[in-house]
């Protein structure tokens, strides 16, 4: 990323275009920099990305993400590695959650071309352990609220 914006910097410097180009070029090497330096401050965390509940997912900053919030789990291949996509009802629950506006560009990008809401790769969680568990904690969910609503109908 911050190869993309010194180039765009060096194009917009050295570049014998209108001056339009320049400065779009410009705002785009803007826009990468501050990009790359929210990504960067947002990787200094307590270093647990996500944590599976009898509740739901949480996630260190956009808090919980109850299952009845969540309407697939799966394996897929991304990128030539394992994951686990987690599709929500409200595809931008997250990014609203952690007030990340400046990330809905990319969200709305990642929606056009089909991708979940949120995707887990083996670089950076158990891919195996993590979807065993949502699997095993989502499937038990609905059977306690299930026990829930019937206790309080009696």
């Amino acid at each position: 990323m911050v190869g993309f914006a010194a180039a765009s910097v060096a194009v917009a410097v050295f570049a014998d275009e209108s001056p339009v180009t320049r400065v779009l070029l410009g705002v785009a090497a803007a826009f990468l920099v501050f990009l790359g330096l929210r990504l960067w401050r947002m990787s200094a965390g307590s270093g647990t990305i996500v944590t599976v509940t009898e509740d739901g997912l949480r996630f260190e900053r956009a808090g919980l993400i109850g299952w009845n919030e969540i309407e697939e789990v799966e394996r897929r291949p991304f990128m030539g590695n394992a994951a686990v996509a987690i599709h929500t009802r409200d595809f931008y629950v997250a990014i609203r959650r952690q007030r990340m506006w400046w990330a809905y560009p990319l969200a709305l990008l990642s929606r056009i071309l089909g991708q979940p809401s949120m995707l887990f790769t083996e670089k950076t969680v158990p891919v195996d352990e993590l979807f065993e568990e949502i699997e095993r904690r989502r499937t038990a969910a609905p059977a306690q609220d299930a026990r829930t609503a019937a206790r309080l109908s009696r």
